[in-house]
């Protein structure tokens, strides 16, 4: 998110408005010159830029253009451009995301390069050829129609997958995680963690990882992706979305406890009560997707700069779903879905709003 700075300055900067012809005269005036003086301004101008010297110049345009445009595609085939375009805040290159599409997974056009390869028990076989290259592969997360369609990896802690991408070299966008703490089991029960936290970065350069999350906002774009598909390397699973909303770690000092979202483990008795603060906050709720004590629930969280003030504050956009359960219709009755105007938004927010937080005394959602 960027700010419009006025400059004070702009009028005295700007360039004249004067007519075309009486800005040329500035530099030649014609009734001042006759044909022997224009000639001689000619000959100058030769002098000072030679014909020869326009051939030259021409040609180091030309070979500048050509070496811009190995940089580029050297800066592209390294992943190199992703730090490029951090840099500079914008980029000429059309960078492609670094992962693998689900069409090569499951065609099998990506060979495993591991001629060894131990792959876990019970594994599915769509994900060998991601497991033979990185043994960190945990999944795959879709959402329909939108650019989210990622591999998912996991690590032992949550910061070494933060800046970087599926071969693990350095990338700005790094790539989707699963939280450490999570589990991923195969022929056991329960074989997910109450709650699976996956973390994307927010691109808003090129809208990759979990930049569209935010949509969410929306009640039609809800409406139009209402369930996401994570299937790990065991089962392939649907989640029926429960609600989006703003999260920001305030500080108990501000009068408002954090809303631990990415707690991985609960009982059951207080997942109803995790799932009435989700909906209690969301930009959408939909009461046709009811939650049971014994659910798990699939939570993405990304950054946002919905609540910017001019420099990044550490707040994070979250989009929460519950597993579709065994024999259950995975479709979802949108059309009950509302727009929630009287969602509960971090402290933060009623202070850039300059507004009284109605929900100051409600105690926030604690895990036991």
């Amino acid at each position: 998110m960027s700010e419009v700075i006025k400059n004070e300055n702009a009028e005295a900067a700007r360039p004249s408005q004067e007519p075309e012809a009486d800005r040329k005269g500035v530099y030649i005036d014609a009734l001042d010159n006759d044909e022997a003086d224009l000639r001689d301004i000619e000959l100058a101008k030769e002098r000072i830029i030679s014909p020869k010297d326009k051939r030259i110049l021409g040609l180091l345009a030309g070979l500048n253009v050509l070496v811009f445009t190995m940089i580029g595609l050297y800066l592209i085939m390294t992943g190199s451009a992703d730090e490029y375009d951090s840099i500079k805040g914008e980029s000429a290159f059309n960078v492609k995301t670094p992962y693998y599409s689900a069409a090569q997974v499951i065609s099998g056009e990506l060979e495993p390069t591991l001629a060894e390869a131990e792959y876990p028990d019970g594994m599915q076989e769509k994900f060998r050829p991601l497991y033979s290259v990185n043994d960190d592969t945990v999944g795959w997360v879709r959402i329909n129609d939108t650019p989210v369609d990622y591999v998912v990896v996991q690590s032992d802690t949550n910061s070494y997958y933060e800046r970087k991408d599926f071969y693990e070299n350095y990338s700005i966008r790094g790539i989707i995680f699963m939280d450490y703490r999570n589990l991923l089991l195969w022929n056991a029960a329960p074989a997910l963690s109450k709650n699976t936290v996956l973390y994307g970065h927010h691109m808003a350069s090129d809208g990759s990882v979990f930049t569209c999350l935010e949509n969410y906002t929306d009640l039609d774009y809800y409406k139009e992706h209402p369930v996401i598909e994570y299937d790990t390397l065991y089962a392939n699973y649907k989640w029926k979305i429960i609600g989006a909303f703003l999260n920001y770690p305030n500080d108990p000092a501000d009068g408002e406890d954090l809303f631990y979202y990415w707690y991985t483990d609960f009982t059951d008795g207080n997942t109803v009560p995790f799932a009435n603060e989700v909906a209690s906050r969301s930009f959408v709720v939909n009461p046709s997707v009811d939650v049971q004590p014994t659910d798990r629930f699939l939570t993405l969280s990304t950054c946002t700069y919905m609540l910017d003030r001019g420099s990044r504050v550490n707040a994070r956009f979250v989009v929460v779903a519950r597993l579709v359960r065994d024999g259950e219709n995975a479709e979802v009755d949108v059309e009950k879905a509302f727009a929630n105007e009287d969602r509960r938004m971090p402290q933060l927010w009623y202070d850039i709003h300059d507004e009284e937080n109605p929900y100051e005394d409600v105690p926030i959602w604690q895990a036991d």
